[in-house]
Formats: structure tokens, C-alpha cells, sequence
């Protein structure tokens, strides 16, 4: 690892050891490329915060950052045969040829201990989690006056089920009704009360599921049991017959798709039994 100190602090005691927490103005330049800058994500500040852990390698960052004081602005240049090495990277193996190297501008300007971060995420977090207890306790007690408004507004005269789902029928089918253990194949298209559509087989094709096999949810499934081949209908099902107060998230993302108490209407048609 190559370095430049372009300012020195005064106070040589001040430096991280392992297991710190950083904050730092950081550019990170692969040639004249900016890989990372933290002006950039950060505009108000300027700063990011990095966790200092056993290096991977002679010459990694960590090094140069142990040697740091609160205070301090320097370069490192580090090699980015070994970055691909011990982080490999399909794309990072395409930035960085072999035998190139990186630069690491930083200004050291805090060191927090672990337990210092830990603390204040558990603070953030245990707000959040109380936020969101604010406002799930809402939409709990808005829900049946939202389903309320959308059965007065569409004037249905259909009684809510026990579950307090509300089936239309909008088209009868044929046949024998479906029960446990069928594979029911249907189409549906899936919405908010507002008209949102968040779900539809148009995208992936029909939708098969085995009644009793908990592969739907409440409302659907009861509804289902209540149609014949060639049935259409409309549903409107509360979130104690959905996704109730967990809601439903993105796997990845984990963002919310379907958020807590959330009311859902389904439109569907039967296409199969067997």
C-alpha cells in the first residue's frame, strides 16, 4: 500500500483499533473513474460511516485507516488484484484489469465505538417499530369504514360471510361446487379499494392451487368454494381474510407490497376443477 498525509492532527492518540466504527469523507477513484464518492450520497454532509475489521489482505484499506488520526487527510493506493481476490466480482473483475490499483481519498473525522453505533440503531429502530405501531393502530380502526364507503359507493347488496368477505357473483358457473382437495385452476386480478391493481395471472399465466393446502388466502379460498366451473365474480375481502397486520412484503426489497389491515377485491373467474 502506497500513502500520502496531506494534514496531520495533533491529537496521534485519537486513531481507531479494530472493531470501531469510522466516519470519514471518502472518494474512491479507480484511474480518473469515480467508483465512490461520498459528497455524492451524502450532499448534506459529506460523510459515510465504515466499520473497521481485520484486514483480508496486506495492504488493504484497514491498514491505512489504523494509521489515521481524528483529524487526518491522506491517500491510499491500494492494488485491485487483491480487491478481486478476496471480494470477487464479475463486476468488478470488468472495472478493474488485472494489475490496476485503486485510490482512496479520506479525512478521518470521528472514531464511534461499537457499542456507541449499536445504541443509537437500537434508538432508531425502536422509534420506527413505534411509528409503525402508530400507524398500523390507524389503519386498523380506518379499515371497516374504508370497506364501509367502497359497498355504499358500488352499492352492493351482497351480506358479508362470517370472515367478512363480501361475495358478488357477477356470472354463474356450472357443475359441481369445489371442495377440499380440489386443484382449482382460475384467473383473477387483484386491487385495492382505490382501483389499484397490485397482482394479475394475466402476468404469469393461471393461478392452480389445491383447496386446504393454505395456498391462498382466507377470503379467496372461501370464495372459490362458493363457485362453479365458468363462475365470475367479484370479492371483497377484508385483511383478517388477507394478509392481516403483517402485511405482505417484497422478498428481496422487503419493501411493503400489501400493507398492514389493508381491505383487497379480488375479480376472478373459475377455469378448472379437478
Amino acid at each position: 500500500m502506497y500513502y500520502r498525509f496531506y494534514s496531520k492532527s495533533t491529537e496521534t492518540y485519537n486513531r481507531p483499533v479494530i472493531g470501531d466504527y469510522v466516519v470519514l469523507s471518502l472518494l474512491n477513484k479507480f484511474n480518473d473513474s469515480v467508483i465512490y464518492d461520498s459528497w455524492k450520497v451524502n450532499p448534506e454532509g459529506g460523510l459515510a460511516q465504515y466499520y473497521i475489521e481485520e484486514a483480508r489482505f496486506r495492504g488493504a484499506l484497514e491498514e491505512g485507516i489504523l494509521m489515521m488520526s481524528v483529524g487526518d487527510s491522506a491517500s491510499f493506493i491500494i492494488s485491485a488484484d487483491s480487491v478481486l481476490k478476496y471480494f470477487p466480482s464479475e463486476d468488478t473483475t470488468q472495472i478493474y484489469p488485472k494489475g490496476s490499483i485503486l485510490t482512496f481519498y479520506i479525512k478521518l473525522v470521528q472514531i464511534r465505538s461499537k457499542a456507541e453505533v449499536k445504541a443509537e440503531y437500537d434508538s432508531l429502530y425502536a422509534e420506527y417499530i413505534k411509528s409503525l405501531e402508530v400507524q398500523y393502530k390507524q389503519r386498523k380502526s380506518e379499515e371497516p369504514l374504508l370497506i364501509a364507503g367502497y359497498i355504499t359507493k358500488n352499492n352492493i347488496k351482497a351480506k358479508p360471510s362470517p370472515s367478512g368477505t363480501y361475495y358478488i357473483e357477477n356470472k354463474k358457473g356450472k357443475g359441481a361446487f369445489p371442495v377440499k382437495g380440489d386443484k382449482v385452476t382460475v384467473s383473477y386480478v387483484a386491487k385495492f379499494l382505490d382501483g389499484t391493481i397490485f397482482d394479475s395471472s394475466l402476468q404469469s399465466g393461471y393461478f392452480i392451487f389445491t383447496i386446504g393446502n393454505n395456498e391462498a388466502i382466507k377470503g379467496f379460498e372461501e370464495s372459490i368454494l362458493k363457485s362453479k366451473i365458468g363462475t365470475k365474480a367479484t370479492v371483497v375481502i377484508p385483511s383478517s381474510a388477507a394478509y392481516g397486520v403483517e402485511g405482505f412484503q417484497d422478498e428481496q426489497t422487503k419493501e411493503f407490497i400489501i400493507l398492514p389491515y389493508t381491505p383487497l377485491i379480488y375479480e376472478f373467474e373459475v377455469i378448472k376443477i379437478n
